[in-house]
């Protein structure tokens, strides 16, 4: 197989072509290079079998470029120039200046929790960057793959080979009904809780999957009124009845906020959620990206203990 096609020329095989070009002399090359004689005549003789030419000739005590290294030297010149100048644009970012446009998908809860507080830092910090929220689904780690979208948070069916997973932190889940509901001073036992009437999201990324496990386990039949493909409105209907909703911790608190709720422990096991931001590797270095990165992780310790930052992972 020829030079030509076995990528035997490089970037450094077309700095010492320049180097060269400039001083007429492989020791003068060497030395402003900070390299070696033989190492320049080495690139030299890939030089030119790739470019089927002698390039330079020896001339008294001096190497002369032939036609064609003279042809060659203006267009590797700029080529180096654009290599060079694309490497320093790739090392520099500025989160005030950027200008883009990622696309993240959120499962309905990490929309209430995560968005605002997202979106408030990116308006302070990087005003000119724009996020394209979608839903989270089943079909997310797919298009994560295919690029259609460059960022999902979430804690439901994400592993998938080959994507970077990061924990974000860990909620649990929290019973949510209205402040003056007969239960609020009582507290919830487990028959009192069977023996409610229950609002069950069964949605995007919804935890009604988890849900469901813990109530088999317990051998528990909730009495579901309502199923709801989202958590929007649910406080509202909270608000005028006596039903309890089974919810994140985290929801539950951002809907104590603007609502007259109150928060109880669910009467029977539950597991911990480990709520988490996955990405292609092809999104691993760059900058914009890992900015954003960092910013959902800052956002999302926030309000919570300290952590050491978690391990990167990749899901294999």
């Amino acid at each position: 197989m020829d030079e030509a096609r076995s990528g035997g020329v490089d970037l450094a095989h077309l700095k010492m072509f320049l180097e060269l070009f400039r001083q007429r002399s492989v020791s003068r090359t060497a030395e402003a290079l900070d390299t070696t004689q033989p190492r320049i005549s080495i690139a030299l003789g890939k030089l030119r079998r790739h470019y089927g030419d002698p390039l330079f000739v020896r001339s008294g005590q001096t190497m002369q470029p032939t036609v064609r290294a003279v042809e060659l030297s203006k267009p590797l010149l700029e080529a180096v120039r654009l290599i060079e100048q694309s490497r320093e644009r790739a090392t520099v970012f500025s989160a005030k200046d950027a200008r883009r446009k990622f696309r993240i998908a959120l499962a309905d809860a990490g929309t209430l929790v995560m968005l605002p507080p997202i979106i408030d830092f990116l308006h302070r910090h990087s005003p000119h960057m724009t996020l394209d929220v979608c839903p989270l689904s089943l079909e997310t780690p797919e298009r994560i793959e295919s690029g259609d979208i460059d960022l999902a948070i979430g804690f439901m069916g994400l592993g998938k080979r080959g994507l970077y997973r990061q924990a974000l932190f860990k909620d649990i889940f929290v019973c949510l009904l209205r402040a003056d509901h007969p239960l609020s001073e009582t507290g919830i036992t487990t028959s009192a809780y069977a023996a409610s009437q229950h609002i069950i999201v069964d949605g995007n990324g919804s935890s009604l999957a988890l849900l469901r496990r813990v109530f088999s386990k317990a051998n528990f039949s909730a009495n579901l009124a309502v199923v709801m493909p989202s958590y929007f409105g649910i406080p509202e209907m909270l608000a005028s009845t006596d039903l309890v909703a089974t919810v994140p911790e985290r929801l539950a608190v951002v809907l104590l906020k603007s609502h007259p709720l109150k928060i109880l422990p669910v009467p029977l096991p539950t597991p911990t959620i480990s709520v988490s931001q996955h990405w292609h590797p092809r999104s691993q270095h760059d900058c914009a990206h890992a900015w954003l990165r960092k910013t959902v992780l800052e956002v999302s310790r926030k309000d919570c203990m300290r952590e050491a930052t978690p391990e990167i992972r990749t899901d294999r």
